[in-house]
C-alpha cells in the first residue's frame, strides 16, 4: 500500500515589501493552527529554483485547499484565483483591514463570499475555522468549488474534454445499451437472457485499465464473453463465469478501458517534458484525482440516465459502480 501523504494548503497573496511577514503570519500561525499536523501549509516563497510561476500553477493544481489574501487586490494574486477558478480548486478569499470604498472586491468577484480576518491571531484563527470545515466537508462530498466559472459552465475546464467526457461516452455507449440489451450468444446459461444488471468494475490504477488488463482477466477464466443485441448494434461484452444475481441471472461485468485516455492527462498535467515515474507520489496524486473525476461525472450520468435518456432504463435497480477491491473478486486486477 502507498504511504498516505499530508494534505496541502497554498496560501497566496501579496509578497512585496511588508506583505510578506503578513502573508508568513497567515500561513504559519493561523491557516496551520486550523488545519492541524494532517496538512502542509506553504506559500509561494519556498527555496525552489525555476520559473516562480511554474511553481505557482504546480502548487495551485497540486492543492487540497487555498487560502488567498485579496487585500489590495493585488493583480498577481486575482490572476491565481483565476488559475484556481479554472481548475476547480477550492480558494478561500481573505482580506484585512477592508475598507468597503478603498478595497472593494472586483466586479467579477464581489458576488462570491469574502472574510475579513482581525490582525489578532485567535480572531482570525475563529473566522477562519468554520469557513475551512465547511469547504473541506463540501470537497469530501465531491461537491464542485463554486466561482464564476464553474457556475457558467457546471464544471472546471479541465474537467470538460477529458473525464467528463469520457464518462459520458462510456455511460451512453456501453452501459445504457447493455441495460436495454438481450444476449444473443455466449454460455448457454446466458443467452436470451434480458434485463442484464451490468457493474462497472473501478480500478485504482489506471494501468489496470487497459486493454490487456481484460484480456488477462478473460485468460484466467473469471469472465465469459458475450454478445448483447442492443437497440440498432451487438456489443460484445463479457459476465462473471461464476457469479449471479439473487435470480440466478447471469451479470455484465466491465472494466472500463476508456479511462486509460486519462494517462494523457496525468503527464499533461506533470508539467511539459516532465518524466512521469507511475509510482511517485506526484503521479499518484494525479491519477487518484483523474480517476475520481471519471466516477464522479460517470455516477452524475448515471444518476440522470434513467430520468433523462431513458424512463424504463431501470439504471438504479441494474447498474452498479463497485470499486475493484469491493468486488466478488477483489483481487481482479492485480
Amino acid at each position: 500500500m502507498p504511504t498516505e501523504l499530508k494534505r496541502t494548503c497554498f496560501v497566496i497573496g501579496p509578497m512585496g515589501e511588508g506583505h510578506l511577514e503578513r502573508l508568513k503570519w497567515l500561513a504559519e500561525e493561523v491557516v496551520q493552527s486550523v488545519l492541524g499536523d494532517n496538512y502542509a501549509v506553504f506559500t509561494p516563497d519556498v527555496m525552489e529554483t525555476g520559473n516562480i510561476m511554474n511553481h505557482v500553477i504546480r502548487s495551485c493544481d497540486r492543492a487540497d485547499l487555498v487560502v488567498a489574501d485579496t487585500t489590495g487586490n493585488n493583480p498577481n494574486v486575482l490572476y491565481e484565483m483565476a488559475i484556481l477558478d479554472a481548475m476547480g480548486r477550492a480558494c478561500i478569499p481573505v482580506k484585512f483591514k477592508i475598507d468597503e470604498k478603498t478595497d472593494a472586491m472586483p466586479f467579477d468577484r464581489a458576488q462570491y463570499r469574502y472574510f475579513v480576518l482581525g490582525e489578532e491571531k485567535s480572531s482570525a484563527q475563529a473566522t477562519l475555522k468554520p469557513v475551512i470545515e465547511n469547504v473541506r466537508e463540501r470537497r469530501n462530498k465531491g461537491e464542485l468549488s463554486e466561482n464564476p466559472i464553474t457556475d457558467y459552465f457546471g464544471d472546471p475546464l479541465n474537467s470538460l474534454a477529458s473525464a467528463r467526457g469520457l464518462a459520458r461516452g462510456y455511460f451512453r455507449n456501453f452501459v445504457a445499451p447493455c441495460l436495454k440489451g438481450k444476449v444473443v450468444n455466449g454460455p448457454k446459461f446466458a443467452r436470451g437472457k434480458s434485463r442484464l444488471k451490468v457493474q462497472t468494475i473501478l480500478p485504482n490504477r489506471l494501468f489496470q485499465a487497459t486493454r490487456a488488463s481484460v484480456e488477462k482477466v478473460f485468460e484466467q477464466g473469471k469472465i465469459e464473453a458475450i454478445k448483447v443485441k442492443a437497440p440498432g448494434r451487438e456489443i460484445t461484452t463479457y459476465i462473471w463465469s461464476v457469479h449471479r444475481d439473487a435470480k440466478g441471472d447471469p451479470i455484465i461485468v466491465d472494466i472500463p478501458t476508456a479511462m486509460a485516455a486519462l494517462f494523457d492527462n496525468v503527464y499533461a498535467r506533470l508539467g511539459r517534458g516532465t518524466k512521469g515515474d507511475q509510482n511517485s507520489p506526484d503521479f499518484r496524486f494525479l491519477e487518484d484525482d483523474e480517476i475520481g473525476q471519471f466516477v464522479r461525472y460517470l455516477q452524475i450520468f448515471s444518476n440522470k440516465g434513467a430520468s433523462e435518456d431513458d424512463p424504463g432504463l431501470l439504471v438504479r435497480d441494474n447498474y452498479r459502480m463497485i470499486n475493484v477491491t469491493d468486488s466478488f473478486e477483489p483481487n481482479l486486477l492485480d
